[in-house]
């Protein structure tokens, strides 16, 4: 099968993205998530995502926004690029994670390319061994979607005992 020259374009650009369209920062992202911030609620979250010294989520920071708050910023930037999520991922704030794994999650979803989807996958694992993908919420959310792609791996039980035995 011959593979247009094309299509095979740059892996950090999202598959969905258009050439006209403006290209959205991580920055942008982040301003629009600003405006949903509440203090109160981000007390909420820090005591549900149990953050205290020696709980499980200890050290977490959140910015006090609701989850389909978040997905509606995500759904806003669903173009956004694999260098700007990456951005995303590695903030310090917990929602700004969660909007760059939902973003992420969604081009996975809607992408064929599995140039692409084997990239996005690699990319999960590699923010989890670094401790961003580091709460429940963040690993439910993409990791059903992007575990898919252990369906197309030639031994996924090899992985998945190599995953359960690490640290």
């Amino acid at each position: 099968m011959r593979v247009p020259q094309n299509a095979l374009s740059s892996l950090n650009q999202s598959p969905l993205t258009s050439s006209n369209m403006k290209v959205a920062t991580s920055l942008q992202v982040k301003l629009d998530l600003s405006k949903f911030k509440s203090s109160t609620r981000a007390q909420d979250l820090r005591r549900f995502f149990q953050t205290g010294p020696g709980q499980y989520g200890e050290g977490d920071l959140f910015l006090g926004i609701t989850v389909p708050q978040v997905r509606g910023v995500a759904k806003k930037y669903k173009n956004l690029s694999l260098s700007e999520i990456e951005k995303l991922v590695n903030s310090k704030f917990h929602e700004e994670r969660f909007c760059g794994l939902a973003i992420l999650t969604s081009q996975f979803d809607a992408s064929t390319n599995p140039d692409f989807r084997r990239k996005v996958y690699n990319f999960y694992v590699k923010k989890i061994k670094d401790g961003y993908v580091n709460n429940w919420d963040l690993i439910d959310v993409p990791g059903s979607h992007i575990a898919e792609h252990l369906l197309t791996v030639r031994n996924p039980l090899e992985v998945l005992i190599k995953y359960s035995k690490s640290s």
